[in-house]
């Protein structure tokens, strides 16, 4: 499912990669309320917002939200996987939205994929 776009896909196969989870994002030491936020994935931010009560400017960027954080927004959503890149960043995740996962996806899904998948599968191991 790409939660962003709210379609179904078919996955091909799972990648045991770059496990991640959708968060928001604040400065370290900043209060809770959200005013303005900024980020890639605006239906998944909405739907958040919308889920806590919380009226909440979104405004849309292609790529490294959190530079915006905290001079211009109160808060950013965005994938984390290990956190380093907020903790240089004295930020921190206030909310996890939802965990997510690398996938392969194709138009129809087909047997001869599957090979494929295996030597996807195995290229990363050795990453």
């Amino acid at each position: 499912m790409d939660c962003e776009r709210e379609v179904n896909v078919p996955v091909v196969c799972t990648l045991d990669w770059c496990n991640t989870r959708m968060s928001v994002i604040q400065a370290g030491n900043a209060a809770v309320p959200y005013k303005r936020c900024i980020t890639e994935f605006p239906n998944i931010a909405q739907m958040y917002f919308q889920s806590i009560g919380a009226h909440v400017q979104i405004d849309v960027i292609s790529g490294s939200s959190e530079a915006f954080v905290p001079a211009l927004y109160d808060c950013c959503v965005d994938c984390v996987e290990t956190g380093g890149t907020l903790m240089r960043n004295n930020l921190v995740e206030k909310a996890i939205i939802m965990e997510s996962q690398m996938v392969l996806i194709a138009r129809n899904q087909t047997e001869e994929l599957l090979p494929f998948c295996t030597r996807v599968q195995q290229a990363l191991t050795n990453i």
